[in-house]
């Protein structure tokens, strides 16, 4: 018995139990997580249809053959035929849009150049001005004012990321982030809108726009209210929880505060595995940690083979984090569990909200549930007890014995029978007046 508790004690010892504790604490400040917005048109038909002409001077391509699938087509009217031909004319492929899209990975050097598949990404990406119509940021605050809109390339084309300046005092309604988005674009392979991604401003949004965001069209307005904790409402609407863990042997965590992400961990990875397989790399492909010397896709078939490979891995199941990846999470970290209502306004355009309820916020600390101290007290109490049982039986077993034999000794010597087969044994001899106290075994 004593054997299998403390086998017991150990093996739950070694599966580390974790304690999970939850407190809500009212703040004076939040941080106000990354908004990330995507066109799910990647390109702009009037930019696309400006680089086609530079490309190919006489073309006689519609719209709809423009808008067909870039990888299925079989014309030579999408943006993907341009790749790996000379630009002639750059000043025609930019036409009035302004001055020479920026960023890295833009390869036009020189008048006659080849283009590559960035550099036909960023001369059809959208123009963001003009795509975000409205932006405030409380009461009449721009954006500009109380944060900065940063560009960056997805999976889903070149997208802008804002973030805050400061951390947010205030909550409510009209105190946070108000959107309003417009794209009178055709449909590109059936899709309108736009894509909308909510996270945290250390996570990498290359692929988590795609597999995380969400989706808005036009005509339709989205709250996404915030709230830390239920605290006194009746709805959650959206939480933030400021998550620290331990690493064990069963979940493992990184346990430092650098900008590691879990989620760039695997986006590279990603990366990584879908460069094995075509041997050039996509836009969004660039910053990867050891793929930056690698080259771009720069012919037509090495870009419709990448994104056919793309496709497969990301939305037909070919790609799998846990299972192709390594990537711990962070110990420490922040999570935003989003929450909203979508409905149809009489705006044609499409509106975003979003905005913290309250300045609550859900702190979870991790802690082992059975740490040393703990099984070495359990075990010393199991010995204990096994020990003091078992000295104290012992010693029972051998007063017991001895008295027996004692006892058997002195009736075989007296040979004093009752009847045959009875003998008067004493138990305890002691002197009385009527003379010795006998007890009656059988022998």
């Amino acid at each position: 018995m004593c054997f299998r508790q403390v086998v017991e004690r150990i093996r739950h010892f070694m599966k580390e139990p974790i304690s999970v504790e939850v407190k809500v604490h009212r703040n004076s400040t939040l941080q106000f997580p990354a908004v990330t917005v995507c066109n799910k048109n990647w390109f702009n038909l009037t930019r696309a249809r400006r680089l086609l002409n530079a490309v190919f001077p006489r073309n006689n391509c519609s719209d709809d053959e423009m808008l067909a699938d870039d990888v299925e087509a079989d014309t030579n009217c999408t943006v993907a035929n341009t790749i790996g031909h000379h630009l002639a004319d750059k000043g025609a492929a930019l036409g009035e849009s302004g001055p020479e899209p920026a960023g890295e990975g833009y390869a036009l050097d020189g008048q006659d150049a080849v283009l590559d598949a960035s550099a036909v990404w960023r001369l059809a990406a959208h123009n963001f001005s003009v795509l975000i119509q409205e932006c405030y940021f409380g009461r009449n605050v721009t954006c500009d004012r109380a944060g900065r809109w940063t560009e960056v390339v997805t999976e889903m084309g070149i997208c802008q990321t804002f973030q805050t300046n400061e951390p947010v005092k205030t909550s409510g309604h009209f105190n946070h982030l108000y959107l309003v988005l417009n794209d009178k674009q055709q449909k590109f392979r059936g899709e309108e809108g736009f894509r909308v991604l909510i996270h945290d401003p250390a996570d990498d949004p290359r692929l988590m726009v795609r597999t995380h965001g969400s989706s808005i069209v036009q005509r339709h307005g989205r709250d996404v209210r915030m709230v830390l904790k239920e605290v006194g409402l009746r709805h959650r609407w959206m939480v933030l929880k400021e998550f620290k863990a331990i690493p064990s042997r069963e979940y493992f965590c990184k346990d430092r505060e650098d900008k590691y992400s879990h989620i760039g961990c695997e986006a590279n990875c990603f990366n990584r595995i879908l460069h094995s397989e075509v041997g050039c790399l996509l836009p969004f492909m660039t910053h990867t940690p050891g793929l930056q010397g690698a080259a771009i896709c720069n012919t037509t078939k090495q870009y419709r083979n990448a994104i056919l490979h793309k496709q497969y891995l990301l939305h037909s199941g070919g790609w799998n984090a846990q299972d192709n990846c390594t990537c711990e999470r962070k110990c420490h970290e922040f999570e935003y569990l989003l929450f909203a209502e979508t409905g149809e306004i009489s705006d044609s355009r499409a509106r975003l909200r979003v905005f913290y309820q309250d300045l609550y916020y859900e702190n979870v600390v991790e802690s082992l549930a059975y740490p040393m101290i703990p099984l070495l007290c359990d075990l010393g109490g199991a010995l204990g007890l096994m020990l003091g049982a078992s000295l104290l039986t012992f010693f029972e077993i051998v007063e017991a014995a001895t008295m027996y034999a004692y006892q058997w000794h002195r009736c075989r010597q007296k040979k004093k029978k009752v009847r045959p087969g009875r003998c008067m044994l004493p138990l305890v001899p002691m002197s009385t007046e009527e003379g010795e106290a006998w007890q009656v075994y059988d022998y």
